[in-house]
């Protein structure tokens, strides 16, 4: 735990200090991590479910097989995503592919008027492992 400082070692209380980081931000010369290219990269979308909780009943891959910059379809579980070599192509490709869901059969959330009851009902539960 760190020591708090008397009001006398307090340096910057009052001050404006220098905002070296605003010109680059201001002027576009920032690099950020969007901004990191390096070779064999790829990108990547996720393909998300209409509705939450549905099931993944399959995927037709010739739906995007043949656009520009595809890579490949990357599916585990109920989880999608198109791989690309550009992040443009990458987007296009999440919107094209067709991808088949199966509703659940409940609501897998209550209705608005009923949030709070059944928030506060919830049993707490671990997140399942990523292995």
């Amino acid at each position: 735990m760190a020591n708090v400082k008397t009001v006398q070692e307090l340096k910057m209380v009052g001050q404006s200090p220098q905002r070296y980081d605003i010109p680059p931000k201001v002027d576009g010369s920032l690099k950020w991590a969007v901004d990191v290219k390096v070779p064999g990269m790829v990108h990547a979308r996720n393909v998300k479910p209409p509705v939450a909780g549905a099931k993944l009943v399959g995927i037709d891959e010739s739906s995007v097989r043949d656009l520009p910059g595809f890579v490949k379809v990357v599916s585990k579980g109920n989880y999608v995503a198109v791989v690309c070599e550009r992040e443009e192509q990458a987007i296009h490709a999440s919107r094209q592919l067709k991808v088949s869901w199966q509703k659940p059969a409940t609501a897998p959330f209550p209705a608005s008027e009923n949030l709070f009851q059944y928030m506060r009902a919830a049993k707490r539960r671990r997140a399942p492992s990523r292995t």
